[in-house]
């Protein structure tokens, strides 16, 4: 709730508009913007031609995550499984497949399978590739 008189919450929402979280039944997150309509605005003689008024608007979105680094956004843009991020990980930070394969406690045949889903999804065919990506795709 917007605290103030009329006049300040008038003036708050014309400023900026007010953020609300929501949450639906099924626990997925929403973002509600109620933005006020500036005064003589086209949108206000929109409804006042059709013999209604309106003095705000509601926008709802459904609440997207923020990656937090390069590797979580090509999880997304790039749909990686959560072992394809480890080995993704893994290929960024060691040098090579045997040290990435006791690193993360596989043999290394699952890394080489790994590494070329990944190179397939990607669409690159060298670590070189990868890297630059990633680096790419940091928030």
């Amino acid at each position: 709730m917007l605290s103030g008189g009329r006049g300040q919450q008038e003036q708050l929402l014309l400023d900026r508009p007010a953020l609300i979280k929501l949450v639906d039944s099924q626990g997925g997150e929403w973002i509600a913007s109620l933005m006020q309509l500036a005064p003589h605005s086209q949108t206000q003689a929109a409804f006042e031609r059709v013999g209604r008024s309106a003095r705000a608007a509601l926008f709802v979105r459904r609440a997207e995550t923020v990656p937090k680094s390069g590797i979580e956004a090509c999880a997304i843009l790039y749909g990686l499984t959560p072992s394809e991020m480890r080995v993704l990980q893994a290929a960024l930070d060691i040098h090579t497949v045997a040290e990435m394969a006791s690193a993360l406690g596989v043999s290394p045949n699952t890394i080489k399978k790994h590494l070329s889903a990944i190179f397939a999804k990607m669409g690159v065919s060298r670590r070189a590739g990868l890297i630059r990506l990633v680096m790419d795709a940091r928030p």
